[in-house]
């Protein structure tokens, strides 16, 4: 009770804290917002899902449907057969059987989709039935055959004989016989049950991706409802958020503008954050007007990449403690041939690019400056005695990225002149001795870094 006590009375005086509030709230977005991104990939995983039960259904669909035709198929070429004695049927109906194998194929693909299935069930059954009719079909076309007096035996016929009463028959009764039994009512009894078969995996195929569809409506349905209702709480806290800021941040921050355009203190109300930001801005006024002046960014910084300027790095060289810091030299290697084949907008780009390469290698306290042209100089503060090899890697490392060609920049190389601090007693000179460390590395096969020793230069 005396903690929730002394929170109140922190609020009194120093208000509410944005920070805390913008917080929790931000919290709150990103958990209901992580949410609604899952139901959101569930939703269109539940479509997906149900997209492929939809394409697995019309496969099944059509391969059913290519049994039955298959079958229809044999059964047409066997009734010609027994009529015309065309062999040209025979052929079919045995290429059907032993190189086509719609029906075995129809089968195989539907229990790859959909193995253990009702409808597979039926489909099965239906070429069961399809092959038991089989039986009858080759020996109406024995019976063509031996009363068309052809000697030619496919392998599925060759093993069969004729049963004696119907050996005894003439050539015309066979050939009436293997018609009747084309034709008859046992025939199409089997032809039927084929067809109910089929009838019965077509309902079932039907029947599945019906409700695939009502559960997928279903779950759709629900997550959209979860989907408006964390949006609506979303919008809420958005609008929550909004008004504390108003009130607490943006309020306070309206009524010191005339303040700070009159180059007056400003109140100290609002937000925690904004209390001490005034109460801060209040007793830095004067100096932060001295200091302006020196903060210009353009004046230090050069415009094309961003770094700084020579403007900047003579602040910057009379402001550091030479002694412990380490002066890069690096000059692009061929920089006027990369002007000249690919042009000076390239080229522009390519050093905008050394510049970020520069700059993100190397840790952020340490300062990149363009001297002029492809030359640039890099302070690395605080280093120690033994950083030339954490230095070479580095070098190295620039190097492998700029040599790699993109579509947008040249590969290009740099050669780099390093001076440590006890090296040089002043900027000037360290800048003279990292100009030699660099000669020696352009002299060197360019793509080096070199290190000043004045044990070398004396």
């Amino acid at each position: 009770m005396k903690r929730f006590d002394n929170y109140i009375h922190s609020i009194k005086n120093n208000g509410i804290s944005l920070r805390v509030t913008s917080i929790i709230m931000t919290i709150v977005i990103v958990i209901i917002t992580a949410a609604m991104f899952v139901m959101t990939f569930l939703s269109s995983h539940t479509l997906s899902e149900l997209s492929e039960a939809t394409d697995n259904y019309i496969v099944m669909h059509e391969n059913a449907e290519a049994l039955m035709n298959a079958s229809d198929y044999l059964t047409q070429e066997a009734q010609l057969f027994t009529i015309t004695h065309d062999m040209e049927n025979l052929d079919n109906y045995f290429r059907e059987v032993n190189q086509n194998r719609r029906r075995e194929n129809a089968v195989k693909t539907l229990s790859n989709i959909a193995s253990d299935s009702e409808a597979l069930h039926q489909l099965e059954q239906a070429l069961d039935a399809s092959v038991s009719l089989m039986d009858r079909e080759y020996y109406t076309m024995l019976l063509v055959l031996e009363a068309t007096g052809v000697s030619y035996r496919p392998q599925e016929l060759a093993q069969l004989t004729l049963k004696p009463e119907h050996e005894a028959l003439s050539a015309d009764q066979k050939l009436a016989l293997a018609q009747r039994m084309m034709h008859d009512r046992e025939y199409y009894a089997q032809k039927l049950t084929i067809r109910s078969h089929m009838t019965e995996c077509l309902n079932e195929l039907v029947e599945d991706i019906h409700a695939e569809q009502r559960h997928a409506h279903q779950k759709t349905n629900a997550l959209i409802i979860n989907i408006r209702l964390l949006g609506i709480i979303q919008l809420i806290i958005v609008l929550l958020g909004l008004i504390i800021n108003r009130v607490l941040g943006i309020n306070p921050i309206l009524k010191s503008v005339q303040r700070i355009k009159d180059d007056d203190s400003i109140p100290v109300t609002g937000a925690s954050e904004f209390r001490y930001l005034a109460s801060a801005y209040n007793k830095m006024h004067a100096a932060i007007k001295e200091n302006l002046s020196m903060l210009n960014y353009r004046a230090s910084h050069d415009k094309l990449t961003g770094v700084y300027n020579r403007a900047g790095y003579e602040i910057i060289s009379t402001s550091l403690d030479l002694k412990t810091t380490t002066m890069l030299l690096v000059d692009v290697d061929n920089f006027k041939e990369v002007n000249d084949t690919y042009g000076h907008i390239a080229g522009d780009k390519t050093l905008v690019n050394l510049a970020k390469t520069l700059a993100g290698t190397f840790r952020s306290k340490d300062f990149v400056c363009r001297l002029g042209g492809d030359e640039f100089v890099v302070f690395l503060l605080d280093t120690c005695e033994n950083c030339e090899t954490v230095i070479t890697e580095k070098i190295a490392k620039i190097n492998e990225s700029l040599s790699a060609r993109t579509d947008d920049l040249p590969p290009i190389t740099i050669s780099v002149g390093c001076v440590c601090g006890e090296e040089g007693a002043n900027a000037q000179l360290m800048l003279k001795h990292a100009d030699l460390a660099l000669y020696e590395a352009k002299e060197n096969g360019k793509k080096e870094c070199h290190f000043y020793k004045s044990a070398l230069y004396n």
